[in-house]
């Protein structure tokens, strides 16, 4: 610790032994006092974990004894040789196939699969003709050619044969999926205990079997399940169901409605 004393309290009481103890001084000395046990503990707890074993790092092969590094045996890694260019496999040799007793490296050694085993041409795989390897570029080329991708744009009922890609896919569910999305403002006034409230309100585009979904507004009651059906084009009948256990009034408010048409 490097905290020393300023002022001696007992020099002061010999000096002084009528006089009280001076409490400025004594504050002073309890503050430094407690900022060196801080920085002390702060220092601790940087080398000590909280099972009281040190911390992982913390002793390295600078700060341990040379009569211990002596024990542990000398230092560095594992021990490399020089090997000579000769002992390995040239391009040529590796693509031959002819090198067994020498090194091949991974660019030889791709050489020599690649000659070994040679990609598929491009016009061979949309053909399925030839026995070379395919990569992930001429899979698909060749699958394109075998079955051409359909079009959102013109597809009809006659490319069933056709692959319907994502785009594709999302782009005609689009266009067999009609949503309307609307707001209307009506009241639905007293709803008894238990008791069903209705309100027809006229929504244009509306058809038959169309979807009804309600978002009530912020102020909507807890407790009130809000329902919606479409008896006729163009009408939407709203419900409301009081299940709070006490009469409830709901005043005219405006709520955001979408129908969907699947």
């Amino acid at each position: 610790m490097t905290f020393k004393a300023t002022f001696s309290f007992a020099n002061f009481q010999a000096n002084n032994p009528s006089a009280p103890l001076p409490g400025i001084k004594l504050d002073v000395m309890q503050t430094e006092l407690s900022s060196e046990l801080q920085t002390q503990a702060a220092k601790i707890e940087g080398l000590l974990r909280a099972d009281g074993r040190l911390r992982n790092g913390v002793v390295t092969i600078d700060s341990i004894s040379d009569q211990l590094k002596t024990l542990l045996g000398p230092r560095g890694g594992v021990t490399t040789y020089d090997l000579d260019p000769a002992a390995f496999a040239s391009d040529e040799q590796g693509a031959a196939g002819v090198a067994q007793d020498l090194i091949m490296t991974p660019a030889s050694t791709k050489k020599a699969v690649d000659s070994l085993r040679s990609i598929a041409q491009q016009d061979r795989a949309k053909k399925g003709e030839g026995g070379g390897v395919m990569t992930a570029e001429l899979t698909k080329e060749a699958i394109d050619a075998q079955r051409p991708l359909a079009d959102v744009s013109s597809f009809k009922p006659s490319d069933a044969h056709k692959t319907l890609t994502v785009s594709a896919g999302e782009g005609l569910v689009n266009a067999l999926r009609k949503v309307i999305a609307v707001k209307v403002q009506f009241a639905f006034g007293n709803v008894a205990t238990g008791a069903s409230v209705c309100v027809p309100v006229e929504v244009e585009g509306v058809e038959e079997h169309d979807r009804v979904l309600i978002a009530p507004p912020a102020e909507h009651p807890l407790g009130v399940l809000l329902f919606g059906h479409i008896a006729t084009p163009g009408k939407v009948t709203f419900a409301a169901f009081n299940g709070t256990g006490s009469p409830v009034t709901i005043p005219e408010v405006k709520y955001a409605v979408t129908l969907v048409r699947f």
